[in-house]
C-alpha cells in the first residue's frame, strides 16, 4: 500500500488532533508497557538466566533417626611424661559455627582442674601447646594424669589429638581421644615392636566418678593389679633392656565396665624409636582381616607384629597392594600363630620385591585372617633409613560404618608435608567425596570412583603448589599452610564396609610424624539440584541447565556443591534436550503453542541411608534416589506491523499498530520511535513475546516489547514464530 503526499499534508493540518492523540498513546503505552519510547532497537532482557554454579537452595535435611545435640566429653588418660619436652594438642572442629570447649586437667590421684573456654570456629585446625590451657597459677606444676574437653552439641562434633613432643630427645608420641559416652569395654589387647634399650610405658585412666580397678598382664608374664581412684591416673613401666622383638598386653577391667581407658608409648632409651601402642577390644572387631593404608615401604625399614588373641591356633597371610589396585598384589607366605602368640612377621621378601617393583613403594595392607573376627590384632611400624622419623600405620579391622568417613587436621608449612590416603578395601567398586577446609574458603573434591584395592593419594603441599583447580575454579591460596581435609563415602555399599582413610602429617626437620584417621558420627545427607531455567525459553532458543549435589550431616554442616553426571528428560515435545547424559544438559524451545510447563529432570544415582543414635552410626541396608528436576515455559514470538502516522522534526515520529498477529495483551497507542525513511510512510516491526497455558489464550511476557528497523519501500507482513526451525 502507498500512501500519497496529499495525506501527509491532511495529517499535518489535523496536527493538534494528532498531538493530543500522540500524548493520550505515550501515556499508555508507559503504564502498559514501561518502555523507553527512544530506544526502538533494543533486544529485550534475556528470558533465561544460568548461575554458573547455581544449586537451589534447599532446606537443610534432617536426618529421622538421629540423636540430638547435648553434652559431649572426649578424654586421654595421660598428659604428662617426665621424657618429654613438651605436648600440644590439635582442636579439630566439625561445626557448621563457633563452639565453646572446656579444656579439664587432672593430677595423676584425681585432682581436677578446669580450666577456660576456648572458642574454635567452624572447621578450625589449631594446635595449642596444652599448657596455655591450664590456668596460669598451675602451669609450673607436674604429674598429671587425664585430661578431657567438653561442648554442648552433636558426638564428635569437636574432636583432637595429643602428642608428646621429643621424647628422650627423639620424635613425638601420639595419643588418641575416647568418647567418653563410648567407653564400655572390659577388655582391652595390644601388640607392638620394641627396640632394644627400650620401656613400653602404659597408664590406666578411669574416666568416671567412682573408684574402679583392672588387671595388666605383659606377654612376657609380668603381671599387676591396679585400683584407680575417680579420674585417678596410674603408670605401669615395662623395661625392656634384651635384643628387639615382639611385645603384647593384655588389660581387664575388673571394675564397672568402660571405667579404664588405656593409652601406651613405646620410647628408646637414646630416643631413636618412639610410637604409640594402641589398644583394641577384640570383642568389638567387626570382621576378622586387618587394614592399614600408606605403608611406606621403600627407604624405610619396617616392622609388623601380630597377635591372636584366642586359644587356637590361626593361620593368617599378609598382603600389599600398590595404590592401582589388587591386581598387583604382594603376599608373603601363610603366618601361623599358635594360641595368644605373639610374633614378627619377616618382611624381607617384601623390601626385596619393593627393590624390583616402583609401584611397591607405598603400599595398603591387608592381612586376611579366616578365623573369627577380633583374633587377631596387630601394629605396624617405619622408621626412616635417612632421616630416622619413625611412623605409625593403624593396622586394625574396617571397623565401624563411621570409619568411611574422615575429617583431619593438614599442615604444610616449613618443611611439613600431608598426604591422605583413601583405600578402597573391598571386592566391589566405592566411591567418595571430599572437601578441602582452609581459613577463607574450600576446595571440593567430586565424587571419585576406586577399584577393589585402589588408593587415592592427596598430597596436600602438592595440590598447592601446582594450584590445581575444582569444579568452581578455586586452588588452596600460597599462604595458605594449615587446614583440614574431609571426605565420605558416596553411593551405594550394599551394606559391605568399603573404605578406610588416614592422613600422615611429617615434618623431618622436628623430628615429627603424626597418623589422622579421625571420622565424623556417621555419612553425610546427599540432596541433589539442578540449576534453574528461568521463567521462559524462547522457540528455537536454548539453555543450559546442570546437576549438583551437596552433602548434609546432621549438625546442619554442608560440603559441595560437587559437580555430578545426570540422566535428563524432559516430560513433553514442547522442548527436547541433548545429550541425556551428562553433568550440564542443553534444552532448546520446539514448540510454544503446546503450553503448560516442561519439567526438566535429572536422575543422579542412589545413596546409602544411615541413622545415628548418637553413640553408633547404622547402615540402614537400602538405598534412595537422588534426583531434582527443574521447569520452564516455552515462550513464542509474534512479530505485528506498526506504521507512522506523525512526524517530529527531531526524526522520529508516532507509530501505530496495524496488524496485532494475535496477541491478546497487544498494547494500544501510540509509541514514538525512530522515523528511519526519508519519504513514504515507515513501517516497523513490533516484537512481542508470548506463553500459553495448556489451550488458554496466548499470555504476553512483560517487558518483553522491541522494534525492528524500518520498511520504507517494501510491505512489511505480520508474522509468527511457533515452531523450532
Amino acid at each position: 500500500m502507498r500512501v500519497t503526499s496529499n495525506l501527509k499534508r491532511l495529517l499535518r493540518e489535523y496536527s493538534g488532533f494528532f498531538l493530543l492523540a500522540a500524548f493520550v498513546g505515550s501515556l499508555v503505552w508507559l503504564v502498559h508497557s514501561n518502555a523507553s519510547n527512544l530506544r526502538p532497537q533494543a533486544d529485550p532482557a534475556p528470558l533465561t538466566q544460568n548461575p554458573k554454579h547455581g544449586p537451589k537452595n534447599k532446606p537443610t535435611p534432617r536426618c529421622p533417626h538421629c540423636a540430638p545435640a547435648g553434652n559431649q566429653e572426649i578424654y586421654i588418660p595421660l598428659i604428662d611424661l617426665p621424657e618429654a619436652q613438651g605436648s600440644e594438642i590439635v582442636f579439630n572442629s566439625r561445626s557448621p559455627q563457633a563452639m565453646n570447649v572446656t579444656p579439664t586437667f587432672y593430677k595423676q590421684d584425681g585432682t581436677l582442674v578446669v580450666g577456660d573456654p576456648v572458642s574454635v570456629q567452624s572447621a578450625e585446625i589449631r594446635y595449642v601447646d596444652i599448657k596455655q590451657l591450664l590456668p596460669e597459677r598451675y602451669r609450673h606444676e607436674r604429674d598429671w594424669g587425664g585430661f578431657s574437653l567438653s561442648y554442648n552439641g552433636f558426638n564428635r562434633e569437636m574432636w583432637s589429638q595429643f602428642r608428646f613432643m621429643g621424647v628422650n630427645g627423639g620424635t613425638n608420641i601420639d595419643e588418641f581421644f575416647t568418647v567418653k559416652a563410648e567407653a564400655r569395654s572390659s577388655n582391652f589387647e595390644a601388640a607392638w615392636w620394641m627396640p632394644e634399650k627400650s620401656d613400653a610405658i602404659v597408664a590406666l585412666g578411669n574416666i568416671t566418678d567412682a573408684t574402679t580397678s583392672g588387671t595388666i598382664t605383659f606377654s612376657n608374664g609380668h603381671s599387676r593389679s591396679v585400683n584407680l581412684a575417680p579420674h585417678e591416673t596410674e603408670l605401669v613401666r615395662e623395661d625392656h633392656s634384651e635384643h628387639e622383638g615382639a611385645e603384647s598386653v593384655t588389660i581387664t577391667v575388673t571394675g564397672a565396665a568402660g571405667s579404664v581407658i588405656p593409652t601406651g608409648l613405646i620410647t628408646a632409651k637414646d630416643g631413636s624409636f618412639n610410637s604409640v601402642i594402641r589398644f583394641y577390644d577384640p570383642n568389638a572387631a567387626k570382621q576378622p582381616n586387618l587394614y592399614a593404608n600408606g605403608f611406606r615401604v621403600t627407604g624405610n625399614t619396617p616392622h609388623m607384629v601380630l597377635r591372636n588373641t584366642t586359644s587356637n591356633s590361626i593361620a593368617v597371610v599378609p598382603k600389599f597392594t600398590p595404590s592401582s589396585g589388587f591386581a598387583s598384589s604382594f603376599s608373603l607366605p601363610q603366618v601361623s600363630l599358635a594360641p595368644l602368640e605373639t610374633a614378627q612377621v619377616d618382611l624381607k621378601p617384601l623390601l626385596e620385591a619393593a627393590m624390583r617393583r616402583r609401584d611397591l613403594d607405598v603400599v595398603c595392607v591387608e592381612v586376611t585372617n579366616s578365623a573369627a573376627p577380633g583374633s587377631l590384632i596387630g601394629s605396624l611400624y617405619g622408621i626412616n633409613d635417612t632421616t630416622g622419623v619413625n611412623y605409625d600405620i593403624p593396622l586394625r579391622d574396617s571397623g565401624l560404618v563411621r570409619t568411611m568417613t574422615g575429617s583431619y587436621p593438614w599442615k604444610i608449612s616449613d618443611d611439613f608435608t600431608t598426604v591422605v590416603y583413601i583405600t578402597n578395601i573391598s571386592d566391589q567398586k566405592a566411591e567418595f567425596i571430599g572437601q578441602i577446609n582452609f581459613d577463607g574458603g574450600h576446595f571440593v573434591i567430586d565424587p571419585r570412583e576406586l577399584a577393589p584395592g585402589e588408593t587415592a593419594v592427596f598430597d596436600l603441599e602438592k595440590i598447592r603448589h601446582e594450584q590445581e583447580t575444582d569444579n568452581a575454579g578455586i586452588t588452596i591460596p600460597r599462604d595458605i599452610s594449615i587446614g583440614q581435609f574431609k571426605w565420605a563415602i558416596y553411593g551405594v555399599t550394599n551394606g559391605k564396609l568399603l573404605l578406610i582413610g588416614r592422613a600422615e602429617m611429617v615434618s623431618r626437620s622436628q623430628h615429627m610424624s603424626s597418623s589422622y584417621s579421625c571420622s565424623d558420627p556417621c555419612p553425610p545427607y546427599i540432596v541433589g539440584s539442578v540449576d534453574s531455567l528461568g521463567s521462559y525459553l524462547i522457540v528455537s532458543d536454548s539453555a543450559n541447565t546442570s546437576a549438583w549435589q551437596r552433602a548434609y550431616y546432621d549438625n546442619g554442616y554442608s560440603m559441595g556443591p560437587y559437580s555430578v553426571g545426570a540422566d535428563w528428560s524432559v516430560d513433553t515435545s514442547a522442548a527436547s534436550l541433548d545429550p541425556s547424559s551428562a553433568h550440564t544438559t542443553t534444552i532448546t524451545g520446539e514448540d510454544a503453542e503446546i503450553g503448560e510447563d516442561v519439567n526438566i529432570a535429572a536422575d543422579m544415582g542412589w545413596q546409602e541411608r544411615y541413622s545415628w543414635d548418637g553413640l553408633n552410626c547404622y547402615d540402614n541396608n537400602y538405598a534412595e534416589a537422588i534426583g531434582d528436576s527443574t521447569s520452564v515455559k516455552i515462550a513464542g514470538i509474534s512479530n505485528a506491523v506498526i506504521i507512522e502516522t506523525f512526524e517530529y522534526s527531531d526524526g522520529t515520529a508516532e507509530f501505530h499498530m496495524i496488524s496485532p498477529c494475535d496477541v491478546t495483551c497487544t498494547e494500544s497507542g501510540f509509541v514514538r520511535l525512530n522515523l528511519g525513511c526519508s519519504s513514504g510512510f515507515a513501517r516497523k516491526y513490533r516484537k512481542q513475546y508470548w506463553v500459553k497455558n495448556g489451550i488458554g489464550p496466548r499470555i504476553c511476557i512483560p517487558y518483553t516489547v522491541t522494534y525492528g528497523n524500518s520498511f520504507c519501500n517494501l510491505e512489511a507482513a505480520c508474522f509468527e514464530v511457533t515452531l523450532a526451525p
